[in-house]
């Protein structure tokens, strides 16, 4: 599937996200640079991701009631300005300003994804809603794997806090850019506005359980890799999970038109079971990296796939993506809470969350009679 009206937009998307890749990374490296304690760091990159679950609700339901180009342009320049008071605060030993400037970033994170749910399924037949969600995902996958690579090379030439700027820098001023190229478009009447979250709040407990699993693969492939005698090679398994999101992600976005949602599901969740399986069984490297690519392979089908079950069942409307990834976030942070305290007990016990959250994922979707119904593409 192309979408060469909105080419511009997507780049713009990419390079506005870029934060998100490197949040963890960055405040951890920023607060060691200026003495400031593990804690104070870990505290701020926990305050940035309750902030940012606080507020995409928030900006779903201003995206839905504001000009979206006001929404997030305003988000842009406050969420680079966090970034400022960031390096301020850490440059000042402020601890506690750390933390508290980390919730106002992730508070202010732009929802460029919460916008792209909202309105670009609209431009598209009702069938083909599941490519464009799948298409979505890509490009938020892409940021991930973009913004590391970025914070690297500048942080290799200057500081971590430089490097930190640079990224916030390049979001704030792309977030911008993407906000003036929305076009112009009427905004929801209240009846349209008015969505119950009851109405799609099943499909908010699936995302959470989705989101654990995912978050649980942030522990499983450094754990295995350390376990193994071989910590060097965390990377290339990370690497390796990713470029099977990429693979399935692409395989949605061709497909998505043709398969039902339910079918879709289906099969991530298989995939997502198997890996879980597979990474349980101690084993060799080899045979874990398949165990990761299998999990990470359900990962956006299975996010599409419930990306147009919220479509069909709030009609669309920004908060109730906002509140997906409030759920999504929710699950990632569980996902890896819980991973991380099993690595103590083994190394592979560290997938259990994984299997344990796929399974209740696919037997509460099995079900949802309603799915069968509107079995929305």
């Amino acid at each position: 599937m192309r979408l060469p009206d909105r080419s511009a937009q997507a780049s713009l998307g990419v390079l506005a996200q870029l934060t998100q890749g490197v949040i963890g990374l960055a405040l951890l490296l920023v607060g060691h640079q200026h003495s400031l304690s593990v804690t104070s760091s870990a505290l701020a990159v926990s305050a940035y991701a309750i902030g940012m679950a606080i507020g995409r609700p928030v900006q779903g339901r201003a995206l839905d009631t504001a000009p979206p180009r006001m929404v997030l342009a305003l988000c842009g320049v406050v969420h680079a300005g966090g970034y400022v008071l960031i390096a301020l605060a850490a440059h000042q030993h402020w601890a506690v300003a750390y933390v508290v400037f980390g919730f106002l970033a992730g508070l202010a994170l732009p929802p460029i994804a919460t916008q792209m749910r909202a309105e670009w399924p609209q431009e598209r037949p009702a069938g083909q809603a599941t490519s464009v969600f799948a298409f979505i995902a890509l490009l938020q996958t892409l940021s991930v794997l973009l913004a590391p690579v970025l914070f690297s090379i500048v942080n290799s030439a200057s500081t971590p806090t430089v490097a930190m700027l640079t990224v916030a820098g390049v979001s704030g001023v792309c977030t911008v850019l993407y906000a003036l190229a929305i076009p112009r478009t009427r905004q929801r009447s209240a009846d349209e506005r008015r969505v119950a979250v009851r109405r799609y709040l099943v499909l908010l407990v699936l995302t959470a359980l989705l989101g654990a699993v995912i978050g649980s693969l942030e522990v499983i492939a450094p754990a295995v890799a350390i376990a193994d005698g071989h910590p060097g090679a965390a990377g290339p398994l990370v690497i390796v999970a990713t470029l099977g999101m990429v693979a399935a992600g692409t395989a949605a976005m061709r497909w998505g038109a043709r398969i039902p949602t339910t079918t879709m599901l289906a099969l991530a969740l298989t995939s997502e079971v198997a890996g879980a399986i597979v990474l349980l069984i101690p084993a060799p490297l080899v045979v874990s990296g398949v165990g990761l690519v299998l999990v990470s392979a359900g990962d956006t089908p299975a996010i599409a796939a419930l990306g147009s079950q919220v479509r069909e069942r709030s009609s669309g409307t920004a908060e109730a993506y906002g509140w997906q990834s409030t759920a999504l976030g929710l699950g990632v942070a569980g996902g890896s809470a819980v991973a991380g305290g099993l690595v103590p007990i083994g190394a592979h016990w560290s997938a259990l969350p994984a299997l344990i959250c796929a399974v209740a994922c696919a037997a509460i979707a099995l079900r949802l009679r309603s799915w069968a119904v509107s079995d929305c593409r």
